[in-house]
């Protein structure tokens, strides 16, 4: 460890982990090394749940922008089986 540096942990399958009541979420681990007379290396592992719940939001939320852009009488968001409309061009039935 003679010019230790933080690196991320490659791959793109996620770390899971069990909370306390036995559900799996997704993690990610962070690995620092300390400039300690011993080689010590700090980890942290977070709940990255909420995180990963915005960008998917945001991202949902994206879509439905650009599909407003293209067909703005009848722009709907899908969610799961339902294909509830959000918004229709005045005039049409809803």
């Amino acid at each position: 460890m003679a010019a230790p540096e933080g690196a991320a942990m490659g791959g793109r399958a996620r770390p899971y982990a069990l909370r306390k009541d036995r559900t799996e979420v997704t993690v990610e681990i962070g690995l620092t090394p300390v400039a300690t007379e011993e080689d010590v290396v700090l980890a942290s592992i977070v709940d990255i749940t909420a995180r990963k719940k915005r960008r998917r939001a945001a991202h949902l939320e994206e879509e439905l922008r650009q599909a407003q852009k293209l067909r703005p009488w009848h722009v709907g968001r899908r969610d799961r089986n339902d294909f509830t409309i959000l918004s229709a061009a005045p005039g049409t039935r809803s």
